[in-house]
């Protein structure tokens, strides 16, 4: 599943050049070369209705999964009230789970 992220938008309001770049620098599908990493780790960072599309399922399923423990609970990341996942870890989840 590719994810894409839209460019920044721009405003009529002039901000501060930094406030403008650094959220360029987040978001842009061509990082710098020093960023390059962090701009594809933050990329492959999905949110509940992306991994719910992914999986197929209904995004109270994945909050469902969130909350379970031991192997049935799906991988996922808290980024303060933000829930993430990684694809790849949710893959070698299922692949786990359909094997027992």
């Amino acid at each position: 599943m590719d994810v894409i992220v839209a460019p920044a938008r721009t405003s009529n309001r002039q901000g501060s050049a930094m406030n403008r770049n650094s959220s360029d620098a987040v978001l842009s599908p061509e990082p710098e070369r020093g960023h390059a990493g962090a701009a594809e780790y933050l990329l492959e960072l999905l949110t509940v209705d992306e991994i719910a599309a992914a999986l197929r399922v209904s995004p109270s399923w994945v909050y469902e999964r969130v909350r379970k423990r031991g192997r049935d609970k799906i991988p996922h990341l808290k980024i303060g009230k933000y829930l993430r996942f990684r694809l790849k870890e949710v893959r070698i989840w299922v692949d786990q789970g359909t094997s027992r």
